[in-house]
């Protein structure tokens, strides 16, 4: 019998989502290291907004707070429903773009995208967008590494969307019903 120790240890030892993101983010260095960012965007289906909802870039780069209407960007608007990755191997074919989106990853040095649209139980949820400073990085077996850890990504977020879904219809159920029995209390609480 032989033991080994885990690659995943520190993930299994995180508490938030957060953590555990950034736990994932040192496998994938060690996975694929010419993948430098990730950055995870979730759609809201009733403001039909995608909204930069994580990213491994630092706080000051202004793609971290990206956020944009999904049916103003067609291509994404497509990767939505037909659920297929989209590799872009070299960014500097958008260099005469119109696009915010992509003049962003440019001046920031980004050269090449895999965009992978998040799904859970066939419910679209929103992309992740892996980048890379060189050109020619998704390719061969990096792109079957980026489907397992895109994956786990999605099972995280999805898990911690549900629990914050979970978490406000118990309050507002609380406050259904200490509205019911008690007007000033509800709205004290509701406050």
């Amino acid at each position: 019998m032989q033991f080994f120790p885990s690659q995943w240890q520190v993930f299994q030892q995180q508490t938030t989502l957060e953590g555990k993101l950034i736990a994932v983010a040192e496998q994938l260095r060690l996975l694929c290291a010419d993948v430098q960012r990730f950055s995870v965007a979730v759609y809201d289906e009733k403001t039909d907004m995608l909204k930069t909802y994580y990213s491994t870039s630092h706080a000051d780069e202004a793609i971290t707070r990206y956020q944009a209407r999904l049916n103003t960007v067609p291509s994404l608007k497509q990767l939505s429903q037909t659920a297929t990755p989209r590799i872009i191997n070299d960014l500097s074919c958008f260099n005469d773009s119109d696009s915010h989106h992509s003049q962003l990853l440019l001046s920031q040095g980004w050269r090449s995208s895999c965009t992978l649209p998040m799904r859970y139980s066939d419910s679209f949820m929103g992309f992740i967008f892996f980048n890379s400073r060189k050109t020619d990085v998704f390719v061969g077996h990096q792109l079957i590494h980026l489907e397992l850890i895109g994956q786990l990504i999605t099972m995280l977020v999805h898990d911690e969307i549900a629990q914050a879904r979970t978490l406000k219809a118990a309050v507002q159920s609380a406050l259904a019903l200490s509205c019911g029995r008690d007007e000033e209390t509800g709205q004290h609480l509701a406050r």
